[in-house]
C-alpha cells in the first residue's frame, strides 16, 4: 500500500502525491522515502472536491536545499499519472506541486509559498563493479602491433 502526502487548496482542490510508490522504503521516522534509482515517476492524483474550478495543469517542482529554492522539474495534466524525475545524483530532494486552474489561478500563488510534500533521499546501489572493457583495436593498430611484434 502506497503512503501519501496531501496538499490542499480551498480553490483548486487536492492533489496528493504519492510517496511510496517510486518504490522505495520510508526513512528518519517516515520523512524520506530512499530510491536506489535515480530516475522514478512521481505519481500524483488531482481530485477536485467541491471545487467549481478546473484543474488544467500540475507543476512539479524540486528543492535541493530543504526548501530554501525550488526549481520546476516537470508539469502534467490532471489525466496524467505522474511528472517522470531524473536525480543528477545521490541526494536528499523534496518535492512539491503548484496546480494552475483553467483561468490561471495558482495555488499555492508563488515559489516562496511551496511547502514539501515528499522527501526522497536518493541513495544509490552499490553493486559489483564492471570490469572497464578496452576498445576493439582498429585496423590500422593491428597491423601496427603485428609488426613491432615482428622485430
Amino acid at each position: 500500500m502506497c503512503k501519501s502526502r496531501g496538499f490542499s487548496s480551498a480553490i483548486l482542490g487536492t492533489v496528493i502525491v504519492a510517496a511510496a510508490c517510486i518504490g522505495g522504503q520510508a526513512e528518519d521516522s517516515g520523512k524520506y522515502v530512499v530510491s536506489e534509482v535515480k530516475n522514478f515517476l512521481i505519481p500524483f492524483v488531482i481530485s477536485a472536491g467541491d471545487s467549481p474550478f478546473k484543474v488544467k495543469e500540475l507543476r512539479l517542482y524540486v528543492s535541493k536545499d530543504q526548501g530554501k529554492s525550488w526549481q520546476l522539474v516537470g508539469t502534467a495534466s490532471p489525466n496524467e499519472r505522474g511528472v517522470a524525475f531524473s536525480a543528477p545524483g545521490e541526494g536528499r530532494y523534496w518535492f512539491s506541486a503548484q496546480l494552475i486552474s483553467q483561468e490561471d489561478v495558482k495555488a499555492p500563488p508563488d515559489e516562496n509559498a511551496l511547502r514539501p510534500m515528499l522527501r526522497v533521499l536518493v541513495k544509490l546501489k552499490s553493486g559489483p563493479r564492471e570490469k572497464a572493457k578496452r576498445p576493439k583495436p582498429s585496423q590500422n593498430e593491428i597491423k601496427a602491433s603485428h609488426r613491432l611484434a615482428r622485430l
